[in-house]
Parts: structure tokens; sequence; C-alpha cells
């Protein structure tokens, strides 16, 4: 089912053949008991690495137990939940397949081959970037500190855009340009594109 508040914000962006493209690329679904949005990670062997529930407002902020979308990032443990966590919690799966990036299965995909990998770090901004510009494959960290090396492995010999979301005094920014440079195995250029563009506000915001 696709019945969530998030794809309720994409129909007010998109055209329903767009989402309908995010839905069959990138594989997602939402939850029966509240609507939340499931993004599936899945790697580049096809296995499904993690099953992420998030929860949204109908204009696209993340719900964070508030009615008030300015208050959607006070409450992370509100927000997201695991599928996995919930299964190992039940001991229907031991050991899963190492987390990785979300998109990673578009990789090799006929056609994206030589194509340009862009990184960011929510699921949201990687469906909300594909949709606008579908000549680049994007990907998700789904966390700052998912940005390193070994979650990049894969990406080995590929050219790769990263674009971290904005923070107070540009850390998350500086942080992913000192990652980058700890990575020899692809190219990676890390953009100052949200950096250029924002106000302070922005920045205090951690928008993206």
């Amino acid at each position: 089912s696709y019945d969530s508040a998030f794809v309720d914000f994409l129909c007010t962006v998109f055209t329903e053949d767009e989402i309908r493209r995010l839905a069959h690329d990138y594989i997602f679904s939402a939850a029966k008991d509240d609507r939340s949005m499931i993004f599936w990670k899945i790697n580049e062997k096809g296995q499904v690495t993690e099953g992420k529930i998030m929860r949204y407002l109908p204009s696209g902020a993340r719900w964070g137990g508030h009615s008030d979308p300015d208050e959607s990032h006070k409450n992370d443990k509100a927000r997201i939940r695991s599928v996995t966590h919930l299964l190992k919690q039940r001991g229907i799966i031991k050991n899963p397949p190492k987390a990785c990036l979300f998109g990673l299965h578009l990789l090799n995909l006929k056609g994206n081959e030589e194509k340009t990998i862009v990184i960011v770090e929510s699921e949201k901004s990687a469906l909300v970037g594909a949709a606008c510009l579908p000549q680049y494959i994007w990907m998700a960290t789904g966390g700052s500190s998912n940005f390193n090396a070994e979650m990049l492995r894969p990406l080995k010999g590929r050219v790769i855009v990263a674009i971290p979301d904005l923070s107070e005094d540009s850390k998350m920014f500086q942080q992913w340009k000192d990652k980058a440079q700890q990575i020899d195995f692809a190219t990676v250029v890390v953009s100052d594109m949200l950096e250029r563009n924002a106000t302070e506000d922005d920045k205090a915001r951690a928008l993206d």
C-alpha cells in the first residue's frame, strides 16, 4: 500500500506517473497502523537489509510526536522505527545483511552503469531528487554518520556528488568533506550548493 501522508505530500508536487516511477525504482510502502512510510534498503546483491519506518505530516515534514510541523525534528524515537529491529525482537531473523545506502540496488541496473551518483542524508531528499533529476542515481545514507568509507565501498570506481544537510556553523558540510578525503576508491565531490544558498536560520533548522 502507498496510503501514507508522505505520498499525499508527493502528490502535491509530482505527477502520478512520476510517483509510480519512484515507487517502482526505490521500493517503498506504507504501514497500515499509522500511515508511516517504510523505506526498504536493498543492497547491490538484491538483499533487503532494512525497512526504515518513518512517519510524516501531509506537508512533507517528519512527524516527531507533535502536531506543529515546526516541532517535527524534536523527537527522533517517535519518528523512526526499524523493521529489522522488530523482526530481531521477535526472533524471526538473527543476522541480517549489513546496512547499506537507500537506493544501492539501482547501482548496476541496465543504463545506470555510468551514471553519476548523488548521495544525500534523508530518503525523502533522495526521492525528491530522483523525481526532479532522474539523470542521476540518488541514494541516501539514512543518517549523517553513515557517510563513511564502509558504507560507500560498493560504489568503488564511481563518480559521487555528496550533498550534506545544513547545520549550524556548517559542521555537517565540513564533516562530510573530511570523510570524503579519506575515500580513495571513488571520486567524491562534496557539494556546497546548499551552503551557498542557505540563511543562518536555514542552517539552524538543519534543512535539506
